[in-house]
Parts: structure tokens; C-alpha cells; sequence
């Protein structure tokens, strides 16, 4: 049987529909919509709505099957017959039918599209986002791993893309990790988001199916009370959270990678990355492009428009659904495709970054980057009011006086500051952050795995 809703409709068109269906959109979201699916199955059976007979077995194990081999059978259906279907949930229905009968018909049952796509995309972009979480966990042990590797090692910080200070190379490191140390906080956090449980809600006020919510929650890992239905299928909210803590970290990988642009252009043998993310010129020899930063920084900006094209879409939509939400789940799949290989590639950048002490110490030796903490020893040292100095200081630098004339080892400066004698203790800190951060993430994955292994179980 071939079940297509547009068949009350009357006619079709080709182009019409092709231009319409998310078919092949939905190929991220085809196991999730199985998923879904299911759970739907077993409420039901549940609540008594579909009697537990060997049909329904059989439907059970179909979904089962699809979910654990990603739906490609569905789609290999879809091809073979020459179809084109709205959605893969119109797909799914109607192969359903075709493998199993008429049993496939009380899907239909309690249940709309709207509601349905609400939970499938959260147990998507909740599987994504903890792929995003383990490549981020992986960038902060970098960070922290170059913290320590060196530390002791002199580089110059900037303000107003000048060289302001010199100080350890572990601050540097560090308060990239305090950043992605919060962002990761940030984003796990808003997974609350995704445990709602919009099932239930029907097309926008509600079915007159009593759900089974407690084995709904249990097979799905979601919560067991019923969120407000119009809210349920019309809101977005979930996903623009998501898109919008995304771009928040993408902005700040696009910062550490003009962070090393500055650096290679003020001392161009200050850093040794990775050869393999180094490109040169067709046509000029001596240049050394950090090519994948580049790329990152231009992905980074992109996923902000996507971001910026993503809520000018929702913000125009009356509440409930709208097929333009739809259009919303694809910019999702292309922000966390492109967030998670930036996150491998950056962080494999910093993992096997070297860093050169000789020629950031020429570099340090030869540049002013020392006169705020010279400004203060000398008014420490001397108890001469600050400002005095630093206007008595600042007239020295204008005549071209050098830091060697004055006797003062600034190298010795910047490590005897407060921040630099307690790096070792911070870099420890961060190190506990990560280990807490990982068993809070497994023990994420281990129930999330639970759920998913009860809802494959099949009725004996």
C-alpha cells in the first residue's frame, strides 16, 4: 500500500513537491523519527489502544530493525518505488504499512507530525551536542597540556592589536580553557531544554489518547510531565538556544585564531604549528598560511549568519507550527556539522603547537612590552606615587631609553606577579574541572544509553 496524505488533495506536481519535501533532509533525522516512533508504539500498547498480537510484534521489531540500521531500508523503498514523500514521517508511515498492514495505521493514533518532530529534534541535537561536548573536552585538554608544557616560557599579550605586556605563556593558554571551560558548562547545562517532552500535543492543543508519559519518559530519557501543547509544537525555542550557545563558542575559536595570526605576524618564528595545517603560495614561496585557522574563522562567521538568518525566520511566525520551522532544522544539521570538524581540526591545531623560546625571548628583549610592570616596581620599590612614575617612565620611552640601561630584568617581572607564582595551582584547578566534566558526561551517556537499550526491546 502506497499511503500518501496528499491523495486528499487530488492532484500533484513534480517540481512542486520536490521543492516542498524534506526527504532528504530528513536522513540525519530518519532514526530519530523511528525512534520516536516506537515509544509512540509502546505507549499505546501501554494504554490498551493497540492490542498486543502478533501484528503488533511485528511492527514493533519493523522499528527496531529501522532504527538499528539508520532507516536505510525505507529509503531504498522510497527509491525503488519511484515516490516522492512530504517528509521521511509520511515515508516511514506509508513503508509501514507496506511491510506489516493495516497495524501501522494506529500510529496515526494520539500523535501529529508537529508534536513528533518536537521530540525527534531534541534527541537529535541532544546526541549532537554531546559530540560537540567530547571534541570541546578534548580542545581543553590541549589548552591545559600547552599550559603546563610551557609555562615559564615569556610571550606578549596585546591590547588594541599592540603589544601591551609580556608575561608566562600559561596565562594565555589558561584563559582560553577558563572560556571553553564555561561555554561547555554553559551548553550542558541548557540540555534541560531537551528533556521536555512535547509528546502528546498533538497537532497544537492536545489528543484525546491518554499517554503513557512514565514509559514515554523512560524509553526516551525525557521528562515525565506534559509541557503546554501550543508550546510544544510551535516553540523553537530548544534549537535556537542550541544554535545560539554554538555560535558563542564558534566566536570564540575565531578569536584564538586571530590570537595566532597576531602572533605570527609579530614574530613569525614565535610558533610551530602543525605542518599539516600550514599552506603556502602558488606563486610566492616564503609565505606560511595557517590555512585551517583561516577556514575555521570564516566557518565561525558563517554559522553566526546562520544564527542571525535562523531567528529572523522564527521571529516573523505566528505561534504553532509552520512549515517554515522546518527549514530551521537544516541550518541546525549544517551549524553542528561544521562546529564539530572545527572543534577536531582547532583542537588537534593546539594539541601540536610548538612554541619557540628563543625567538619570543629575542622578541621580548627587543619590544616595550614591559612598561606597566615597570611603572609599578620602580613605585614599589621607590614608594613614589604611580602616576609620578608612569609619567616619568613614559617620558624614558620617548627619548628611546632601552630596559637594559635601567638594570631591570623584565623577564624576572613577569614571573614574580601574583597570577604567574600561582599558575601551577590553577593549571591543577582546570584539571579538576575536566575530570568533573567527563564523569558528568558519561554518566550522561551511560543513561542515555539505558533509555535507548529498554526502548529496543521488543513484546515476547
Amino acid at each position: 500500500m502506497v499511503l500518501r496524505y496528499r491523495s486528499l488533495m487530488g492532484g500533484s506536481q513534480h517540481d512542486v513537491e520536490d521543492y516542498i519535501s524534506s526527504m532528504e533532509d530528513d536522513r540525519e533525522l530518519a532514526k530519530y523519527i523511528s525512534i520516536v516512533y516506537l515509544a509512540h508504539l509502546k505507549s499505546l500498547i501501554s494504554k490498551g489502544y493497540i492490542p498486543i498480537n502478533k501484528d503488533a510484534v511485528k511492527l514493533e521489531s519493523e522499528l527496531v530493525g529501522l532504527i538499528q540500521s539508520n532507516c536505510e531500508d525505507v529509503y531504498k523503498w522510497v527509491k525503488h518505488e519511484n515516490l516522492i514523500y512530504e517528509d521521511f514521517f509520511e515515508a516511514l508511515e506509508s513503508y509501514l504499512h507496506h511491510k506489516v498492514g493495516a497495524v501501522a495505521g494506529y500510529l496515526a493514533l494520539g500523535r501529529s507530525r508537529n508534536d513528533h518532530v518536537a521530540a525527534v529534534l531534541r534527541l537529535y541535537i541532544r546526541d549532537k551536542l554531546i559530540e560537540l561536548l567530547v571534541e570541546l573536552l578534548k580542545l581543553r585538554k590541549a589548552l591545559l597540556e600547552r599550559a603546563a608544557r610551557y609555562s615559564g616560557i615569556i610571550i606578549p599579550y596585546f591590547t588594541h592589536r599592540q603589544i601591551a605586556q609580556c608575561g608566562d605563556a600559561s596565562i594565555y593558554f589558561l584563559s582560553h580553557l577558563h572560556t571553553y571551560t564555561k561555554l561547555w558548562r554553559i551548553i550542558i547545562s541548557n540540555l534541560d531544554l531537551l528533556t521536555e517532552n512535547p509528546l502528546g500535543a498533538g497537532p497544537a492543543a492536545g489528543t484525546l489518547v491518554d499517554h503513557d508519559f512514565k514509559l514515554l519518559a523512560e524509553n526516551l530519557c525525557l521528562n515525565e510531565s506534559q509541557i503546554p501543547p501550543y508550546y510544544a509544537t510551535g516553540s523553537r525555542l530548544f534549537l535556537l538556544h542550541a544554535l545560539s550557545d554554538i555560535a558563542l563558542l564558534l566566536s570564540e575559536i575565531s578569536r584564538l585564531a586571530e590570537d595566532m595570526f597576531m602572533l605570527n605576524l609579530y614574530a613569525r618564528d614565535a610558533i610551530e604549528p602543525p605542518v599539516e595545517h600550514v599552506a603556502t603560495s602558488s606563486i610566492i614561496p616564503h609565505k606560511r598560511n595557517l590555512v585551517t585557522l583561516e577556514v575555521a574563522r570564516a566557518k565561525a562567521n558563517l554559522i553566526l549568519g546562520f544564527l542571525t538568518s535562523a531567528i529572523s525566520t522564527y521571529s516573523s511566525l505566528p505561534y504553532g507550527y509552520n512549515l517554515e520551522l522546518q527549514e530551521l532544522n537544516k541550518v541546525f544539521m549544517e551549524t553542528i556539522k561544521t562546529s564539530i570538524d572545527t572543534l577536531r581540526i582547532v583542537g588537534d591545531f593546539i594539541k601540536r603547537l610548538e612554541i619557540c623560546p628563543e625567538t619570543l625571548d629575542s622578541l621580548v628583549t627587543n619590544t616595550t612590552c614591559w612598561s606597566a610592570e615597570f611603572v609599578e616596581y620602580v613605585s614599589i620599590e621607590s614608594k613614589k606615587p604611580t602616576r609620578q612614575v608612569y609619567f616619568e617612565i613614559g617620558e624614558l620611552i620617548k627619548e628611546g631609553r632601552v630596559v637594559n640601561e635601567l638594570y631591570i630584568d623584565v623577564k624576572k617581572l613577569a614571573l614574580a606577579k601574583p597570577v604567574a607564582v600561582k599558575l601551577k595551582e590553577a593549571m591543577s584547578e582546570y584539571e579538576g574541572f575536566i575530570r568533573e566534566d567527563e564523569e558528568t558526561l558519561s554518566k550522561l551517556i551511560k543513561n542515555l544509553s539505558e533509555c535507548g537499550n529498554k526502548l529496543l526491546k521488543v513484546h515476547s
